[in-house]
């Protein structure tokens, strides 16, 4: 998928960019929300428009702040009409909202489901689009946090329009916190809510952290990541990841967040607080069948307890490493993420849910 990014300045290729200018540099939709502060156009990226498939998208990067700290939000309109539902995708540890594994993730799902408005959120602390925090602030910046920060960033950003969640790795422990969180306020406030999308999730109980999270996760990914470069990926793609690697943007100051975040992780999500989210909200799971992080049996006693409610897809010969290749992991996530969208469209499940 080929991409080119563009400054805010006359485009004599897409003058159209330029008519839909100032319309896009505000994107809050509902100026209600309480802590929200102002949101700054930071930069334009296209992708697409080689062929009726894919036709040209307009992703557009902004810093948005809520509750004094500027969260980096990239936000992708439909093709010429009103968007039918908004999705908002959470990214995984140490991905970066202006890294290549994020960007390509983002720009995917806009392909997946042309009449949505996509919107990515990047991690409290993590890249140059939002704010940094330090050790002193990291109450403000927890899993739980985030999880009700996301909460307000899609009323602001998306209004009342139904939304889907879709995480990947940590973002579906974030997107499980925001879930939990809606699902705790008050029917009148909460969002439309209608579905989760997990690729890969890190939802590990607490009893099985350091044997499934501490030992076996870092020996599995360095082993999976090896085969799946060996075995699993063309010259051709494999020239492709380690141009999404190094454009993966790392940079030393993330480092507080990031050994922040590892300690929130390593808190682990108790069975009965994702039981508790799945029985209400429809979630689907996508993860590769080694990924010692996705609890397969704790998701197949929850899919069987809750049918139609919880859907789990595992990808056999496949571990971690699948969501580091956001193509393959969303040819595998499309088919069973549409099927979401199609199936809870005309009923909404969180705002029904006592």
């Amino acid at each position: 998928m080929s991409e080119s990014r563009v400054p805010i300045v006359n485009h004599p290729q897409h003058p159209e960019i330029m008519e839909q200018l100032e319309a896009w540099r505000n994107p809050i939709v509902d100026k209600t929300v309480s802590g929200l502060g102002d949101a700054e156009l930071q930069n334009i990226r296209l992708t697409g428009g080689q062929s009726p498939q894919r036709p040209l998208r307009v992703h557009r990067a902004y810093s948005v702040e809520l509750d004094d700290h500027r969260h980096g939000v990239e936000i992708t309109s439909p093709v010429d009409r009103q968007a039918d539902f908004a999705v908002f995708s959470y990214p995984g540890f140490t991905e970066h909202g202006k890294g290549g594994i994020r960007r390509k993730m983002h720009s995917h799902l806009s392909y997946i489901f042309p009449e949505a408005t996509i919107i990515s959120v990047d991690s409290n602390g993590i890249g140059t689009t939002g704010d940094r925090y330090d050790y002193r602030g990291r109450h403000n910046h927890g899993l739980e946090a985030m999880g009700q920060q996301r909460l307000d960033l899609a009323q602001a950003l998306a209004g009342r329009v139904p939304l889907f969640i879709q995480g990947t790795s940590m973002g579906s422990v974030i997107s499980h916190r925001a879930a939990q969180a809606n699902l705790e306020r008050p029917v009148a406030e909460r969002v439309d809510l209608r579905g989760l999308m997990w690729l890969s999730p890190a939802l590990v109980d607490p009893s099985r952290i350091v044997k499934d999270m501490a030992i076996r996760f870092p020996v599995e990914l360095g082993i999976d990541i090896t085969k799946e470069l060996a075995y699993k990926t063309s010259p051709l793609a494999l020239l492709g990841l380690g141009r999404l690697a190094y454009r993966h943007d790392f940079r030393p100051a993330d480092l507080p967040a990031m050994a922040h975040q590892v300690s929130e992780l390593l808190k682990g999500t108790p069975k009965a607080d994702v039981e508790a989210v799945v029985s209400r909200i429809p979630t689907v799971i996508v993860s590769g069948e080694r990924d010692s992080l996705t609890q397969a049996e704790m998701f197949y006693e929850l899919q069987e307890e809750y049918p139609g409610m919880v859907k789990l897809e595992l990808i056999k010969g496949r571990g971690h490493g699948l969501a580091m290749k956001p193509g393959a992991a969303c040819d595998k996530l499309q088919k069973v993420a549409r099927r979401l969208v199609d199936e809870t469209m005309p009923n909404p499940p969180s705002l029904s849910a006592a």
